[in-house]
């Protein structure tokens, strides 16, 4: 959605309608939105990892793990 709403201010800003300062805004919002999509997707995954290593389970192979001695 903020990749969307810095498109159509990208587009107003082209045609006069906002400031550069508006526009400004609209791509400081999308970079966030990018961060903390990406910063949710490294806790997931970092999660689904620490638990698979506390339960010794593969949960996509639904099987168990085994420590290598």
């Amino acid at each position: 959605m903020a990749q969307e709403r810095y498109v159509v201010a990208q587009n107003r800003y082209l045609i006069g309608k906002i400031d550069i300062t508006n526009l400004n805004i609209a791509l400081n919002e999308k970079d966030t939105a990018r961060r903390s999509y990406i910063e949710a997707l490294k806790s997931f995954w970092t999660a689904y990892y620490d638990l698979r290593r506390l339960t010794l389970y593969d949960f996509a192979g639904k099987r168990l793990l085994y420590l290598a001695d």
